[in-house]
């Protein structure tokens, strides 16, 4: 077993390895991190289901977000955002990305439930949520009940950054290239067959030690 102090000789002689390897896994982990993983953007708009929905007992508020959360998906919804968003801000998506980036969720016994758009930049996000807001909250009231929906917060003061958290994942690649630097260096020094010095016969390999013999220098570079 290698003592503590003995440890921090190993690393101090195999300094070079330790920096080196530390450096290029962090700079691994931010070159992957700054280019390859795009953060995500959340804009949340506030609507309220007024009590003229849900004036039938039978209506529950489950239900009505059932019934709300079918029709986004649906091309009645779907085909108006995407034409609009491509028509006012030049944004492209596709129905399955306006699907899978749009959400409606709410509270318990809550008469407003949430209209959530994600999207690569703030600004996306904040055409994501009001466009689709808009569209939805007009074509509802046609399909159901007129007035029955009413916006009440804007998305473009509720954006939410949803991951990921870039520098907490190069901090994390920082870490793993110096642990990863402290495991080759006990692995060099597990996996060498060097006989070291004294110590190491008597302490390590359980030899005797009974002197030491000195070699001189010609006869070193001879050999």
């Amino acid at each position: 077993m290698l003592e503590f102090t003995t440890f921090f000789q190993k690393i101090k002689r195999h300094w070079l390895l330790v920096t080196l390897t530390t450096l290029f896994t962090f700079g691994l982990t931010v070159f992957l991190t700054f280019t390859l993983v795009q953060p995500k953007y959340t804009s949340e708009i506030n609507i309220l289901v007024s009590e003229s929905v849900l004036a039938d007992k039978k209506t529950t508020l489950t239900q009505a977000l059932g019934t709300y959360k079918s029709i986004l998906n649906t091309p009645v919804i779907i085909r108006p955002i995407q034409r609009e968003l491509q028509e006012n801000y030049q944004e492209r998506y596709t129905q399955t990305q306006l699907k899978q980036q749009l959400a409606l969720s709410t509270s318990e016994d809550s008469q407003i439930f949430s209209l959530v758009a994600t999207a690569g930049t703030k600004t996306k996000a904040n055409h994501l949520a009001t466009t689709s807001a808009k569209i939805f909250r007009n074509r509802i009231n046609r399909l159901i009940n007129p007035d029955g929906l009413q916006t009440l917060t804007l998305g473009a003061h509720n954006i939410h950054k949803k991951g990921p958290n870039r520098w907490l994942t190069a901090t994390l690649g920082l870490l793993a290239g110096l642990l990863l630097s402290l495991l080759l260096v006990l692995w060099r020094d597990i996996g060498s067959t060097r006989i070291k010095n004294a110590t190491y016969l008597a302490e390590t390999a359980g030899l005797p030690v009974l002197g030491t013999l000195a070699i001189p220098a010609d006869q070193q570079k001879g050999a």
